[in-house]
């Protein structure tokens, strides 16, 4: 669904555009709008799609020629420090990424107006595996604006009524090989949408009929038949977003739902439709759930609740509240990250004061996560080692520090293991806010001791965030090549004698934490075994 298309035709909904200047800043761990890269530049360039993967990449889609200064077309990746392409991507200038979905096993499939992905064949639906694009099927002969994984397949759903060939109502499913019709579909755009707790789908759009039921522009698919939820909305659903609970929350244009007075945002409760509030007082196109259960609605309005909320607004189950100064334009598309920050996508420019060319993120508490985490390694003995992270960018007074098997590293000789190598960089601080800048590890003359899981802990004000394990292992190598130059001879011989004299645990070949003559002696074996 090309919402901004289907949104441009209602004019300039009073949107109240925000200054230019930022509001004076807020205690460092209060909620705050972040800084990111965005989106392309100027109108052209929209967000309409937001999605995170099971490894944290965030996926955005829309209709644009870069992200983060990086040749994207249409669709990119973030991993919290910076953007990268999905190959190709599409051709931009005359197509759109609409609809996102991650399938079964990390896949991510991406729907909308295009013909080709990665200069691969795709009408309007593919599938990017992590390293190329595959289509599905021969696609839709209409917009992809909609997707969602359903049990044993993705469904797409949209403006189309042919999928592979196969006659659809507008919405289909792809079991891996074929498309194949859910009953005989709607009789009118699909939007949205969402797969409820206990398993059914829910779609929402324009159409008034689902299935050959009447079903006024919201119905639910249980794996058999349609049926309506309620006697439905008066006016578009834009947005579906499930709770735990198993209720439902909609947004769109609407007034009313199931007969009861609501505007633009509604909740079903799988009996009866009731009001979030007052709602909003303009088009609801993006809806989002929190892991605190809060509900966020973001599109075209400037009020929420009675107060004012520039186009995206929370629900905490009582009160709507605004999200800082909010964005100057309208959002479109809304995901939750695994740090539990909310991304908004759209026609922005500008989200809480702060540049966000299109893209922006949200955070109830700013800590650091980690955007690149450390690798395994493993190393010859008398060679250097290194460890790599870095934190996601925008956070203020990130300080890091290393671990080995759950133990600070120190700076200097032994600093990971007694006897071990030379550490440098065991703990620091990162420019403030972070921009991508890495903590680095390194080990030089590494000596077996030093193998073990390495892990970096990143802290600020807010909290902290610990690193996945890396492994370093420590093979080969020659002990006795103390000054780490590939070769065993005498500068080797002098440079023990000086270590054994201030008694450098590096020394201390047979681990007992004393350097004496046993240690003289193991020395000489190395020594004499060479490289």
């Amino acid at each position: 669904m090309n919402k901004s298309r289907s949104v441009r035709a209602l004019g300039a909904i009073g949107s109240v555009v925000l200054g230019l200047a930022a509001a004076p800043a807020a205690a460092q761990c209060q909620p705050q709008w972040l800084p990111m890269d965005g989106i392309g530049a100027g109108s052209t360039s929209e967000v309409y799609a937001v999605v995170v993967t099971p490894d944290g990449l965030l996926i955005a889609g829309g209709h644009f020629p870069d992200a983060g200064g990086v040749s994207a077309n249409d669709i990119a990746s973030w991993n919290g420090v910076s953007w990268s392409p999905l190959g190709s991507g599409m051709s931009w200038h005359d197509s759109y990424v609409t609809s996102l979905a991650v399938v079964s096993g990390g896949s991510v499939a991406a729907g909308g107006i295009f013909s080709t992905a990665g200069g691969v064949a795709a009408n309007n639906v593919a599938l990017w595996n992590g390293s190329e694009w595959l289509p599905l099927g021969s696609g839709t002969n209409g917009e992809v604006a909609a997707l969602a994984t359903f049990r044993d397949g993705l469904v797409a759903a949209g403006s189309f009524t042919s999928a592979g060939g196969v006659p659809v109502g507008r919405i289909a499913r792809w079991n891996g090989s074929a498309w194949l019709p859910l009953g005989s579909g709607m009789n009118d755009a699909v939007h949205t949408l969402a797969v409820l707790p206990g398993g059914d789908l829910v779609a929402g759009g324009d159409f008034t009929i689902a299935g050959g039921v009447a079903a006024n522009r919201i119905a639910r698919w249980n794996g058999e038949e349609w049926s309506p939820l309620g006697s439905g909305m008066n006016n578009t659903v834009h947005a579906l977003v499930p709770f735990l609970d198993g209720k439902l929350a909609a947004g769109g244009m609407f007034t009313t739902a199931g007969g009861v007075a609501v505007s633009r945002v509604a909740r079903w409760d799988d009996s009866a439709w009731a009001p979030v509030g007052s709602g909003t007082n303009g088009p609801v196109l993006a809806l989002a759930r929190l892991p605190s259960g809060d509900l966020i609605a973001a599109g075209d309005f400037w009020m929420a609740g009675g107060a004012f909320a520039n186009n995206i607004a929370r629900w905490n189950g009582a009160t709507w509240s605004p999200l800082g100064t909010g964005l100057n334009s309208a959002a479109q598309g809304m995901a939750v990250m695994g740090s539990g920050e909310l991304i908004a996508g759209g026609n922005f420019v500008l989200a809480g004061g702060l540049s966000a060319d299109h893209i922006a993120r949200w955070s109830d508490l700013p800590k650091p996560w980690i955007a690149v985490q450390p690798e395994a390694q493993g190393v010859n003995g008398g060679s250097v080692a290194g460890f790599t992270s870095i934190p996601a960018d925008g956070y203020a007074n990130v300080a890091w520090r290393w671990q080995r098997d759950g133990v600070d590293v120190v700076n200097g000789p032994g600093g990971a293991s007694p006897g071990g190598g030379t550490v440098i960089g065991a703990s620091g601080s990162l420019p403030s806010p972070t921009d991508g800048t890495p903590a680095v590890l390194t080990i030089e003359g590494v000596r077996p001791s030093d193998a073990g899981e390495y892990t970096i802990i990143f802290t600020n004000p807010c909290g902290s965030a610990t690193s996945d394990p890396a492994t370093l292992t420590v093979s080969g190598g020659c002990p006795a090549d103390l000054n780490g130059d590939g070769l065993v001879d005498f500068a080797d011989y002098l440079e023990f004698l000086n270590y054994y004299d201030i008694q450098d645990p590096r020394v201390d070949y047979n681990k007992d934490g004393l350097v004496d003559f046993s240690d003289y002696l193991e020395f000489l074996n190395y020594y004499d075994a060479g490289c």
